[in-house]
């Protein structure tokens, strides 16, 4: 058996009434985007089930599916209905689709942050997580922060509470770097730093690209589709200042600005105001040309300062923008300087934030080295898809990297 066999349905249930043998196709989807987990679920319905359960939304849909990799286990995390089933009827059957979402896209819909909160912003966050969502406790992955932040809910929704918290958020490595991401897993919700997330080791097997290869082909570890999508130019780097960016802060309680260039370095550092911030990438750090890199900003950004957010002291900054807003924007750019999307026989074991090993076969055989040094290396995951239908069983991925090599 290999990876791209059809799974088993272990169990796939709507509402308690068992639905596997309905079941043509099952797709569930993460993304380092997104603070929930979706699924599409289509079904072929000879017996009328499906209408006589009247289903109008937020329905449970409990699944256990089971590859040779590994296994995806909702069974007590059901995922619910977003909507009525798409239906189509002819005359002795009925085709359904079904478009389910994470219980938390409920949860998080009803809640109306109007608190306000104090101290590390991880620590609120995960104040959030589970007084607002009631995410359990054994289901919350945060990276602990740095940096303090006094803010209120606004009644917002607690999704846009903590996701305006993500660039403002400094993780406790000693770089000071700036840039979370809230995402949904099958494992539970994620508050993770964009440090930490490089740092992690990858996953234990190298995925190769190898043009020869079938999509059929008995490797379970084998790229059977590659195309890149995305790659930062030089003219888009220049002009959103990823090289060198001019940042200008109004203090609004003294009428004053400030003036602060960020500049990035030969070796892939940041330079910035009087300070250096050394980033942490998956592959080598660039080396970057002296011409891109010369003393003129390309860019220039304005912020407003947060004064007057303490009632005790009307004098203080709350979470100086001075401390995170410029580097935040070039470390998520610099995060997505390529992307590539890829397809692999099923691996359940995949997860968005996850990092892979993979290996791209070289089109020319002048050199002994038989695989691509610029394209080859660690990826982190952004968005995953498990594929599971009656043929076959694969995971499609996007994936990015910060630098080639």
């Amino acid at each position: 058996m290999t990876a791209l066999a059809p799974s088993i349905y272990e169990k796939i249930s709507l509402n308690g009434e068992d639905i596997r043998p309905k079941v043509t196709s099952f797709q569930y989807y993460e993304s380092l985007f997104s603070p929930i987990v979706t699924a599409n679920l289509a079904m072929i319905d000879t017996e009328g089930v499906t209408s006589d359960l009247q289903l109008s939304g937020e329905e449970s849909v409990s699944f256990s599916i089971r590859s040779k990799l590994g296994t995806i286990d909702f069974d007590r995390t059901p995922l619910y209905l977003n909507t009525a089933p798409v239906a189509g009827k002819d005359a002795n059957r009925e085709a359904v689709l079904m478009s389910l979402m994470s219980r938390y896209a409920i949860t998080n819909e009803k809640s109306t942050i109007s608190k306000t909160y104090s101290g590390k912003i991880s620590d609120s966050v995960r104040k959030i997580l589970s007084e607002d969502l009631k995410v359990p406790t054994n289901r919350i992955n945060i990276d602990s922060t740095q940096n303090l932040s006094h803010f209120s809910g606004c009644s917002e929704d607690a999704f846009k509470v903590i996701l305006k918290m993500c660039p403002k958020s400094i993780g406790d490595r000693t770089d000071g770097a700036p840039g979370y991401f809230l995402y949904e897993t099958q494992r539970g919700m994620n508050f993770r730093s964009i440090s930490k997330l490089i740092e992690q080791d990858p996953y234990p097997y190298t995925y190769t690209y190898n043009s020869t290869y079938k999509f059929d082909d008995d490797n379970d570890f084998t790229i059977k589709s590659y195309r890149q999508i995305r790659s930062q130019t030089v003219l888009n780097g220049l002009r959103s200042g990823l090289y060198s960016s001019r940042n200008i802060f109004f203090n609004p309680r003294e009428l004053s600005t400030k003036e602060l260039i960020l500049r990035l370095t030969r070796n892939g550092d940041i330079e910035y105001g009087n300070k250096k911030v050394k980033l942490n990438y998956l592959g080598k750090k660039p080396r970057f040309s002296e011409e891109i890199l010369s003393d003129d900003w390309t860019r220039t950004h304005f912020h407003v300062l947060d004064v007057g957010m303490f009632q005790n002291d009307s004098t203080k900054i709350n979470n100086s923008a001075e401390e995170w807003q410029p580097l935040a924007t070039t470390r998520y750019n610099i995060m997505f300087n390529k992307m590539v999307r890829i397809n692999i026989p099923c691996n359940p074991n995949l997860t968005a934030g996850d990092v892979i090993n993979i290996q791209i076969q070289k089109t020319s055989t002048s050199t002994r080295k038989k695989y691509d040094e610029t394209e080859s290396g660690k990826y982190l995951i952004l968005n995953v898809c498990h594929s599971f239908t009656r043929d076959k069983s694969y995971t499609s991925l996007t994936i990015i990297k910060d630098t080639f090599g």
